[in-house]
């Protein structure tokens, strides 16, 4: 058998494994659509009647942290100060106004003036600016993280959070329960809670009936004293300052936020950290800003997987749908279903420049050829495909036309839209977008082009696509 044929049954057979996987660990509190034009996924009941009609064994635990999830959406719902910009945000363009009503949904998020950001296109940077915020903070620190590892990077946060619970700061964090038994251990869970730090974990996977609703959190939020709130593709662990990353390079981002938007960010917070144990009064952690100068607009946006509104899937649909120049994206995960694919190509029949960027070196088998399966049909489009030769590129960033732009943890799949919290924020010509289309055009210039001449390099048996897109966005 030769080589290259040997590696594809190779790569089908795990495929075919980690198909059973998703299988027994997947579920959903929201509906689905179709994943790709080949393969679809089954519908999804979304009320509780029906879910428990489909399984009777399905845990009360399940089902009560969606009507908890749910519940802490409607509590927080009018507390947030509107700035009265919504009329002048719809004069100047109503797009983008159709996408603040949805992100006003999920939580009555306002629309802000576009100044007060500072986007960190180097990790490091923005890490070492998150130290002094902290080392500066005297009323709370809230965090809430998908990944939080013991480490260099986490060890200088944590001798701060330690010290300031000591001043006499509110200290309270939100992990996910998926890595419990990797990054966030029990060991580490209880080393903060003997140190005065609040701790809650989203989802314990130690639960059997969190492992299967399969539901996770995976939103980056710092919020300081609720005047300062960061946000982006980072985590809390070595790799992501590349003090050690076994994907070669790790290029991350985080995005900083002063004044008004901070509060969106705690209200976010709190309605994950309400639904476990005493819940906190929203209003009570809201604070008063004086309203910001400045040019363009910004909105902070949450993205709960228990309801029907997917407003990271709608945020990327309308960046291509209002595009009339160019589309710049950068996604470590990159898995669209039909219909945002169908949007991408009529983006491209209009004569939009389209230009992706995903990783060389990924970080699972299946996502990677899952990806490597589109890239075909996007060069037919007109897309132009890159990939980034020096390591794992894993921020989240989008801008159109220069003028419109995202920021934040929603990767381009089924797993982000579906079954994860999300977060970003969204501007409208603001100045520091400038920053963010820089940032992609230096890590543009460290790509590989994939083009028609060499798509053979990267291409994945055809059999195996539809199984490779149906389940790699689940996992």
């Amino acid at each position: 058998m030769r080589r290259s044929a040997l590696i594809k049954v190779i790569v089908f057979g795990a495929v075919l494994v980690m198909a059973l996987a998703a299988v027994i660990v997947t579920g959903s509190g929201k509906s689905t659509k179709t994943v790709s034009e080949s393969s679809s996924e089954p519908q999804v009941q979304s009320d509780r009647s029906s879910e428990q009609a489909a399984d009777s064994s399905v845990p009360e635990t399940e089902i009560s942290l969606k009507e908890k999830a749910l519940a802490q959406i409607e509590n927080t719902s009018g507390v947030l100060p509107q700035t009265g910009l919504e009329n002048e945000l719809k004069a100047a363009d109503e797009d983008f106004y159709e996408l603040y009503k949805v992100f006003r949904r999920e939580g009555d998020y306002p629309v802000y003036r576009g100044s007060g950001m500072t986007y960190f296109s180097d990790t490091n940077e923005g890490y070492e600016q998150l130290i002094e915020d902290l080392e500066g903070a005297k009323d709370f620190i809230l965090l809430e993280f998908f990944i939080i590892s013991d480490g260099e990077m986490w060890g200088r946060i944590e001798d701060i959070l330690e010290k300031k619970v000591q001043q006499g700061v509110t200290v309270r964090l939100i992990a996910d329960g998926f890595h419990e038994s990797t990054d966030f251990t029990s060991g580490l869970k209880k080393r903060l809670i003997e140190k005065g730090i609040d701790v809650r974990v989203f989802a314990s996977f130690t639960s059997q009936g969190q492992q299967k609703s399969n539901i996770r959190d995976h939103r980056k939020i710092v919020v300081i004293d609720g005047d300062i709130a960061y946000t982006g593709g980072a985590n809390l662990a070595d790799e992501y300052i590349n003090i050690s990353s076994p994907y070669g390079y790790w290029k991350d981002n985080f995005i900083r936020l002063e004044g008004e938007p901070a509060n969106s960010f705690t209200i976010m917070f709190l309605q994950v950290w309400n639904i476990y144990g005493e819940e906190e009064k929203p209003w009570e952690l809201i604070r008063e800003h004086q309203a910001a100068e400045g040019e363009g607009y910004v909105i902070a946006f949450s993205d709960c997987p228990f309801d029907d509104v997917r407003a990271g899937r709608k945020m990327y649909l309308e960046m291509f749908e209002c595009a009339r120049e160019s589309v710049h994206i950068i996604v470590p995960y990159f898995i669209p279903d039909a219909e945002l694919l169908k949007t991408i190509g009529e983006c491209a029949e209009r004569g939009v420049d389209i230009q992706l960027i995903v990783p060389h070196i990924g970080d699972s088998i299946s996502v990677q050829a899952a990806m490597r399966s589109y890239y075909k049909e996007l060069i037919g489009m007109g897309v132009r495909v890159y990939e980034y030769t020096p390591g794992f590129c894993h921020e989240k960033i989008c801008v159109t036309d220069g003028i419109l732009c995202f920021v934040g943890s929603v990767n381009v799949d089924s797993r982000s839209f579906l079954y994860d919290y999300e977060c970003g924020v969204c501007m409208l010509g603001c100045e520091e977008i400038k920053k963010v289309d820089a940032d992609f055009n230096e890590v543009l210039s460290q790509c590989e082009e994939v083009t028609e001449d060499n798509i053979g390099d990267y291409s994945t048996d055809n059999i195996n696509s539809a199984i490779l897109r149906g389940i790699s966005g689940h996992l």
